[in-house]
């Protein structure tokens, strides 16, 4: 008698679901599952406040060049209020530096020094009328009146040998604005000067 063998089934035992490569989607539904537990637990189980979150301070330069920190802000610029109307400033008025009958101040250093540098100014005058008379030379004296403060109250052609550029220098030491202060009052400075060609 003859016995016919049956080809092996691809069925697993009896009761055991014959496997379909579900195996990785079931594993993969359990991670997720332990994931979704660990939140919760952390959320709910953890403390209420938020992390800490710990910050490295930004590397400063502290070379002594770097001297920012130790310069204060400048001061913060206050509006007037808008129904203040117009500003008004405060004058206070002193004594006219100006007004003195007469200077028995003294000259400085300072003082004279800035008279030489005004009488190398004026030498432009002198130096503009030089092209119009090539042979052009002589000399001019200047009187000016400085106040006590060092305000130039007058200024004034006492000597001349060029007319043509007297009132130009007179101008140069009128405009000047400030000298630095004589001693003890205003003072009444001579400053002469000698034009030449080429000099």
């Amino acid at each position: 008698m003859s016995t016919s063998i049956n080809p092996p089934s691809s069925r697993g035992p009896a009761g055991v679901p014959p496997s379909g490569g579900n195996a990785k989607y079931i594993a993969v539904g359990i991670l997720l599952l332990f994931g979704m537990i660990g939140l919760v637990v952390w959320k709910f189980g953890g403390s209420s406040e938020p992390p800490k979150v710990t910050t490295q301070p930004a590397v400063q330069n502290t070379t002594p060049e770097s001297k920012m920190d130790d310069v204060p802000p400048p001061p913060p610029v206050e509006a007037p209020p808008p129904d203040a109307g117009p500003t008004k400033t405060i004058v206070r008025v002193g004594p006219d530096p100006c007004t003195a009958k007469t200077c028995g101040g003294t000259m400085t250093a300072e003082l004279e020094a800035a008279l030489s540098v005004r009488a190398k100014q004026a030498r432009r005058c002198y130096e503009q009328e030089l092209k119009n008379d090539p042979a052009l030379k002589g000399k001019i004296a200047v009187t000016v009146r400085v106040g006590a403060n060092g305000t130039v109250c007058s200024a004034a052609i006492t000597s001349s040998e060029l007319p043509a550029i007297s009132p130009c220098v007179e101008r140069v030491f009128r405009a000047s604005g400030a000298f630095p202060p004589p001693k003890n009052g205003c003072v009444e400075a001579n400053v002469p000067m000698s034009f030449i060609p080429g000099r």
